[in-house]
């Protein structure tokens, strides 16, 4: 089914932004909007889960940033625009995860979206229609950018693999989740040329980049005096007129 403009679905798709504010000042904004019990659950869990990350980066060893990490909208873009296969490292089959439905968001627009998880890949199991493995390692074929779906501890250890695996599955980027910060797996994978996003959501990015952060209220950042497109591939409009994501 469609889900229209500022529909439960399309509003939980943009809760990620609400890291940019303070999450509690929501808190009565979703009590009162419209939604069934079952969402109201999934969106106080996916609020709590980026408190909890803002607070793991800040007391974690490894985020000892004395500034945010910035990065131009020519080198997001770029990246976003060449990758075509995208290893998501810590990719969960619960459907209320955030690593779930950025992952469907990606493959929705066009993306191969390949999750690795151990415990999902033991069971033989798929995410999103897509076979699930124990490691980057395990994936057959080349792999253009690993997706961080981890602590910030885990990060320099699936740093290292992407590194040492870099020449056979011809990675090119390394990209770190909000609230995954690791200056260390940071110098490897530049020292070994590969290109690093830390404290950032492709998903977020993306909308902000190609156009979609707009239809949702929010201030994209982006000044340009050209119409903003829907994206790069499969928004598409039903019989209705409504936006399918």
């Amino acid at each position: 089914m469609a889900n229209k403009i500022g529909s439960p679905m399309v509003f939980r798709a943009s809760l990620p932004l609400l890291r940019k504010f303070h999450v509690n000042r929501f808190s009565p904004l979703l009590r009162k909007f419209p939604v069934q019990q079952s969402t109201n659950r999934a969106l106080y869990s996916f609020s709590d889960t980026l408190q909890q990350r803002c607070r793991h980066k800040s007391s974690s060893a490894c985020a000892k940033l004395t500034e945010p990490c910035t990065y131009s909208d020519e080198y997001i873009t770029s990246i976003l625009s060449e990758v075509k296969t995208i290893a998501v490292v810590g990719a969960s089959a619960n459907w209320k995860r955030p690593s779930y439905f950025a992952s469907k968001y990606l493959q929705r627009k066009g993306y191969r979206v390949i999750p690795v998880n151990p415990g999902v890949a033991a069971k033989g199991e798929s995410i999103l229609g897509e076979k699930c493995y124990a490691s980057i390692a395990d994936i057959p074929g080349n792999v253009d950018m690993v997706d961080i779906f981890r602590g910030s501890d885990a990060a320099l250890g699936i740093c290292k693999e992407a590194v040492n695996l870099a020449d056979d599955k011809k990675i090119k980027v390394v990209w770190m989740q909000l609230g995954v910060v690791n200056n260390e797996a940071k110098e490897i994978c530049e020292a070994h040329n590969l290109k690093v996003v830390m404290d950032r959501c492709p998903k977020i990015e993306y909308s902000r980049l190609f156009g979609e952060l707009g239809w949702h209220g929010f201030d994209s950042g982006v000044i340009s005096s050209k119409r903003q497109g829907k994206g790069r591939l499969s928004n598409t409009t039903n019989q209705q007129g409504s936006i399918e994501f």
